[in-house]
């Protein structure tokens, strides 16, 4: 997706009907203009307290959410991204995508707040915002003049669901919504077969799981050592005592061998087996 808010906003200034006066035009690109994002966020106030019901106010609250992400102000990139997607149909399908992206990254780049008043609320919309992107995303179109096959579009598409997707099941792990965490990491490790993150916390929605999935959530813990996840050794001996829990046969080198041989087995197979058991 490759469209910028002033490009946008000229290719509306050619239509047949503009929608808006010269000076909310020009307004609107002198805001754009403007590269200090503190200063640009004031013009932009300065255009919404004039031209509040202004067709431009997409292209507007693009603007916003950049600005607000460059200063750091994740509250605030969020709170216009989803203004913008509120609009629905008022603005593009690729402009609602960039929005619901910029949205996921502020959402993992703040410090959020578990013990929050309002945390669960921000997890589900979270939630919600990611699942709605993948959706949106999917559905885009392959442009028209595009010399893309549908496979290859479809393939070109699969990066950004899997982040979508992968967002989705991070925000309903903590919600302790643990199967629905399953599925979307499993959407995410269908188009990012690689994603050794989302295989590491779908191995932990198994298991926090009631009851816990414990030959699943040992399959996809294994997967993520297998894929080189960050601090591998560390996950491997979590999956040992986990194992060790599980079983409690009181002899290490049991634990040891059955740990080596899930680790071998799943190196190769992306689904547990249904006739693999410890």
């Amino acid at each position: 997706i490759s469209s910028t808010p002033i490009r946008a906003a000229q290719a509306a200034a050619q239509s047949q009907q503009p929608a808006y006066t010269i000076p909310e035009y020009n307004a609107f690109q002198a805001a754009n203009a403007e590269k200090d994002p503190q200063a640009q966020v004031k013009q932009l106030d300065d255009f919404v307290s004039k031209f509040p019901s202004s067709s431009l106010m997409p292209y507007v609250y693009t603007l916003y959410y950049q600005a607000y992400f460059k200063q750091k102000n994740y509250p605030k990139t969020i709170e216009y991204a989803d203004k913008l997607v509120a609009l629905g149909d008022k603005a593009d399908l690729g402009a609602r995508l960039q929005a619901i992206q910029a949205r996921v990254q502020a959402f993992s780049a703040m410090q959020f707040d578990a013990k929050a008043a309002d945390a669960n609320d921000q997890l589900m919309k979270e939630r919600d915002a990611a699942l709605q992107g993948a959706k949106l995303l999917q559905q885009l179109p392959k442009p028209a003049n595009s010399t893309m096959t549908d496979a290859q579009f479809a393939d070109q598409k699969k990066p950004g669901v899997a982040f979508f997707s992968s967002a989705a099941g991070a925000a309903g792990f903590q919600l302790k919504d643990y199967p629905g965490s399953v599925e979307a990491f499993k959407t995410a490790l269908m188009n990012n077969p690689n994603d050794a993150v989302s295989s590491y916390r779908m191995g932990l929605s198994y298991l926090a799981m009631n009851p816990p999935q414990s030959l699943d959530g040992f399959w996809a813990l294994a997967r993520a050592v297998n894929m080189k996840i960050p601090d591998g050794d560390k996950v491997k001996d979590y999956l040992r005592s986990k194992i060790l829990a599980n079983e409690q046969p009181g002899c290490d080198p049991q634990v040891d061998s059955q740990l080596s041989e899930i680790l071998q087995l799943s190196a190769n197979s992306p689904e547990r087996p249904a006739s693999y058991t410890i």
